[in-house]
């Protein structure tokens, strides 16, 4: 197949700044290495100012964008929190099934144009060529479009549905919308391959969707080292400390900065504490510091650049990192974003407040040091806020890289490559 041509469908430009783009920005990237590569997405609504996609072109179609308030499902529609909740996490993903729009209903496709793109490549490719097509969830209708491209061109093509969320946590038994569940089942039927970003998310693909484990491959948000040529700065010795928290939080889908704020606010070394956040969930923040009687504490920058934000990282003291604040402990493991890997590249310690179960745990305290706390362990979080800033203890980080070498790009697509190598088609 080393004339295998290849083409990522995706919601997402890779010049987008949505966190989602970041996958398919290096999908391309790395993949371009070995085949011929076209990614055929929606154009950015915001473009970063820094990306690469080496040797891939890029195809864009138009979308719609809409204000959250001119939405038929905004809002205002609903009064209070939990109908707020019920609105966004039961009517949107239902709006979703149906209809081209992204996540949180600001983006309304045009799914002929993706088409339209796709067919004008087909018709420039060799009809004896194979063509590697990787649709991207979410949204849903670009699964939709796989199917629809594998119906038409059957065995010209080999299909790849890549999940780098969980399509309503693959957990259809507890689910009221079980009729979804059954499409989601039928669309794998037309998959050669499944790329998931976790085994944990494998796993459930597999047991809750009858799917043959060698019919899916786990394909992690991995890192580019090319992001981190700048020179690691180590932190300067000073009395307080630096927390520094770069991404987003997601209240209700139990991702929230409460359970650090509580034991923060309890912790006797807390005006020893000072906390960084860069993101776009500003309001948020602000109103959670306000909440807790912390203002002082923080320090809002704002929305940064990518490479900004990973020169704050590294020169951060602490690093927060959110991935479930819930109770339940079978939850929250599969939750590896590409933020995970920026992290780890860090020279800081890391506190992960997350389920114990979380996959990435051991490479995590690898450094013997940084550690993954549940959300109800407030006294677990105080302690290691105390020892953040006591600073009696010495990370091991050349273990923690170690470690983490198996998930560069590089060698993530090599191994995803000889995967589809192996494929006999």
């Amino acid at each position: 197949m080393g004339n295998l041509k290849t083409v990522i469908i995706s919601a997402y430009s890779p010049k987008d700044t949505e966190i989602a783009a970041l996958r398919i920005e290096k999908l391309a990237k790395f993949l371009s290495c070995y085949y011929e590569t076209y990614v055929i997405s929606g154009r950015p609504r915001r473009e970063k100012k820094f990306f690469d996609t080496a040797k891939a072109k890029l195809i864009e179609t138009r979308f719609k964008s809409y204000a959250a308030e001119n939405l038929a499902v905004s809002s205002t529609v609903v009064q209070n929190t939990s109908a707020k909740k019920i609105n966004k996490f039961n009517l949107y993903y239902f709006l979703e099934y149906f209809f081209p729009i992204a996540p949180g209903g600001m983006r309304f496709y045009k799914k002929r144009d993706f088409f339209s793109e796709f067919e004008k490549l087909m018709l420039s490719f060799d009809n004896n060529e194979k063509v590697l097509v990787i649709v991207s969830y979410g949204p849903h209708f670009i699964l939709k479009i796989g199917r629809s491209l594998k119906k038409k061109y059957k065995d010209r093509i080999i299909l790849v549905s890549d999940f780098r969320d969980p399509y309503r946590n693959f957990e259809p038994q507890n689910d009221s919308f079980k009729f979804m569940h059954k499409g989601l089942k039928k669309i794998l039927a037309y998959s050669e391959l499944i790329t998931t970003v976790s085994s944990v998310m494998k796993e459930r693909l597999c047991v809750n969707y009858s799917v043959r484990e060698e019919k899916v491959h786990v394909l992690y948000n991995g890192y580019d080292r090319e992001d981190f040529n700048f020179s690691k700065i180590m932190p300067q010795e000073k009395s307080n400390i630096d927390i520094v928290f770069t991404g987003s939080f997601y209240p209700d889908d139990f991702r929230q900065i409460d359970p650090f704020l509580k034991a923060l606010s309890e912790n006797k070394n807390k005006n020893m504490v000072n906390f960084i956040y860069c993101g776009k969930d500003s309001d948020y923040v602000r109103n959670s510091f306000e909440k807790y009687g912390l203002s002082q504490r923080l320090t809002d920058m704002g929305m940064l650049d990518r490479k900004s934000s990973l020169e704050l990282q590294n020169q951060s003291d602490c690093l927060l990192l959110v991935t479930y604040t819930g109770n339940d402990p079978d939850q929250g493991s599969w939750r590896i974003s590409g933020k995970v890997y920026e992290y780890l590249k860090s020279h800081a310690l890391i506190l992960n407040i997350g389920s114990p179960k979380w996959e990435l745990r051991d490479i995590l305290q690898s450094d013997g040091v940084s550690k993954v706390i549940p959300a109800y362990d407030t006294k677990g979080i105080s302690d290691f806020i105390d020892m953040a800033v006591q600073k009696k203890l010495k990370p091991d980080f050349a273990a923690r890289e170690k470690l983490l070498e198996e998930f560069s790009y590089e060698r993530l697509i090599k191994k995803f490559v000889q995967k589809i190598e192996s494929l006999k088609l």
